[in-house]
């Protein structure tokens, strides 16, 4: 069941990766609950006395792991559709931030111990 539902969820992601990347950035015509889930991410982050890692699992374009990254010591973000890493890779090149850094895999076998 599991492996069914990974494979349809990869399938989905790696037609629909560029949609994704439009409705992550804010531009979509509606409300945007990606960018508001981000929002809300990001001021519990800013609030906090101190934050050293951050983990996005399920990262989608990445947007939310580069903006935690101006936050903390070390930001991850973790998805296993490589049309969504590899938009990740443009959006982290162009944000310059060498702090973040994203792995393609399922977070079933992602190693996140180091």
């Amino acid at each position: 069941m599991k492996k069914d539902q990974q494979e349809e969820t990869l399938k989905y992601f790696r037609n629909h990766a560029d949609e994704w990347a439009h409705k992550a950035t804010g531009k979509a015509p509606k409300y945007n609950v990606m960018a508001a889930r981000n929002d809300s991410v990001l001021r519990i982050i800013s609030g906090r006395l101190s934050s050293s890692n951050f983990l996005d699992i399920g990262c989608g374009t990445g947007e939310l792991a580069i903006a935690a990254g101006g936050l903390v010591t070390s930001s991850l973000g973790v998805d296993f559709a490589k049309e969504m890493i590899d938009i990740c890779q443009a959006n982290v090149a162009i944000a310059k931030q060498e702090n973040v850094a994203f792995l393609c895999k399922s977070v079933f076998d992602a190693d996140l111990t180091s």
